[in-house]
C-alpha cells in the first residue's frame, strides 16, 4: 500500500501504450490501401498525414516506455531498500533453529532470488501483462466489428493455441528451474557441511561415503540441466512453427473469402495486420504468465519470512551476562547429518572468569564447538550449561 501511487502510475502508463499500440494497424492498412488503389496524387496528400500520426504515435509510446521504465525503476528500488531494512530487522530477531534448517549461503541467496522475483513481479508483469490483455482485447473488438466473425474467431483460435502451448512449455521448464534450484540447494548444503575449516580435498580423499554424496548431487543436477536444454530446444521451434503455419492458414482462408466476395479488400488488410498484433500480443502475455508461477513463488516465500513469529526483545528486562559465568559440555556428542562423529560423549568446564585457550588442526571442531556453544546447531546428545558461581 505504500507504493500504490507509483504502482498505479505505471499500470495506466500501459494502459495509454496499449491504445496507442492498437490503432497503428490501422495506419499501416490506410497507407498499404493507398498503394494498392495507385494513388499517387493522394499518396503525397493523406499519404503524408498518415505517416505523421504513426511518427506521433510512435513517439508517445516511446515517451510513455520511457516515462513508465523510470518510474518503475525508481519504485523498484525504494521497494529493494525498504525489503532489505526489513530483512535485517526480521533476522535479528528470528529464532535460531530457523536458521538451522539451511546454509547461511543458501539462505541469503534464496533471500535475494525472492526479493528480484518481488519486484520483477510488482514492476514488471502485472503492468505488462495488463498491456498485453488491453491489447488483445482492444485487437478482438476491433476484428468482430471490421471483419467476418468466421475469420476473427479462427485468428483467436489460432493465437490461443500457441499461447497455450507455450505456457505447457514454460511451465515444464520452469519445473526443471525448480528442481535444479533445489539439487544446487542440496550440493550448498553439501559443501557447508565439508567447509568447515578444513581442507576439501583433503575431506574428499578421507570419506567416501561425502565423495559419494558429492557425485550423485552433481550428477542429477547436471542431467536435470541437459533435459531442461533438450526440452526448451525441440519445443521452443515446434511451438514456433505452429504459430507461423497458422498464419499461413489464416491468410489462405481470408483469400478464400475474397475470392468468394464475403470479404473486401480493406477489411482484408485490416485483418491482416491486426491478427499479427494479435498473435504478438498472446505470445507475449503467455511468457508473461508461464514465469509468474515462480515470481509468485518468491512473492509468498518472502511473505512467509516476513510473517514468521520473532523472538520478543528481552534485553530490557531479561537476564544479562554482565558477571562471569561457567560454561559446562557433559557428554555431549556431535556429528554432521549423521557422519562421522566429531565429538563423541566428551565434556569440557570452563570455569567463570579464566581464558581456556581451545587449539588443535584444522577440522578437529574449533568452530563446531563454537557454533554449539552459541547454538547455531544443537549437540546430537548431551548438554551444554551456562551458570553463575555468585
Amino acid at each position: 500500500m505504500r507504493y500504490r501511487y507509483p504502482v498505479t502510475l505505471v499500470l495506466l502508463i500501459q494502459m495509454a501504450c496499449s491504445v496507442l499500440i492498437a490503432l497503428q494497424p490501422y495506419y499501416y492498412q490506410q497507407i498499404v490501401q493507398l498503394v494498392i488503389r495507385n494513388r499517387a496524387s493522394a499518396f503525397l496528400s493523406d499519404g503524408l498525414v498518415i505517416l505523421s500520426m504513426l511518427a506521433g504515435l510512435y513517439l508517445l509510446v516511446a515517451l510513455l516506455q520511457g516515462f513508465g521504465g523510470y518510474v518503475a525503476c525508481r519504485f523498484s528500488s525504494n521497494l529493494l531498500h525498504q525489503l532489505q531494512i526489513a530483512f535485517f530487522d526480521q533476522i535479528t530477531r528470528l529464532p535460531l533453529q530457523n536458521l538451522q534448517k539451511q546454509s547461511a549461503g543458501e539462505f541469503f541467496t534464496r533471500f535475494s532470488n525472492d526479493v528480484g522475483q518481488t519486484q520483477k513481479i510488482i514492476a514488471d508483469t502485472v503492468p505488462a501483462a495488463l498491456r498485453e490483455i488491453l491489447t488483445v482485447i482492444i485487437v478482438a473488438c476491433i476484428l468482430f466489428y471490421f471483419c467476418p466473425a468466421s475469420l476473427t474467431i479462427a485468428a483467436l483460435f489460432i493465437a490461443g493455441v500457441t499461447g497455450f502451448l507455450l505456457i505447457l512449455l514454460q511451465r515444464k521448464l520452469l519445473h526443471y528451474a525448480d528442481a535444479q534450484r533445489s539439487g544446487w540447494g542440496e550440493i550448498n548444503r553439501l559443501f557447508d557441511e565439508t567447509v568447515q575449516g578444513i581442507d576439501t580435498l583433503k575431506t574428499f580423499s578421507t570419506d567416501s561415503h561425502r565423495k559419494i554424496r558429492f557425485q550423485r548431487q552433481t550428477s542429477r543436477f547436471r542431467s536435470l540441466v541437459i533435459r531442461a536444454g533438450t526440452i526448451g530446444t525441440i519445443f521452443g521451434p515446434g511451438i514456433d512453427l505452429v504459430a507461423k503455419i497458422g498464419g499461413l492458414a489464416l491468410i489462405l482462408l481470408a483469400y478464400v473469402m475474397i475470392t468468394r466476395g464475403d470479404i473486401r479488400l480493406e477489411p482484408f488488410l485490416l485483418f491482416f495486420f491486426y491478427a499479427g498484433l494479435l498473435q504478438a500480443a498472446t505470445a507475449s502475455l503467455a511468457g508473461l504468465l508461464s514465469a509468474a508461477p515462480s515470481e509468485i513463488i518468491g512473492l509468498r516465500n518472502l511473505a512467509h519470512f516476513f510473517s514468521t513469529a520473532v523472538e520478543e526483545d528481552t534485553t530490557a528486562d531479561g537476564p544479562r551476562l554482565d558477571k562471569p559465568e561457567s560454561i559446562d559440555f557433559r557428554n555431549f556428542s556431535f556429528s554432521y547429518n549423521g557422519d562421522r562423529p566429531l565429538f563423541k560423549d566428551a565434556s569440557l568446564h570452563v570455569p567463570a572468569g579464566s581464558t581456556t585457550v581451545i587449539h588443535g588442526p584444522s577440522g578437529s571442531g574449533k568452530s563446531t564447538l563454537i557454533q554449539l556453544l552459541l547454538r547455531f546447531r544443537d549437540p546430537d546428545k548431551g548438554s551444554i550449561t551456562i551458570y553463575s558461581t555468585i
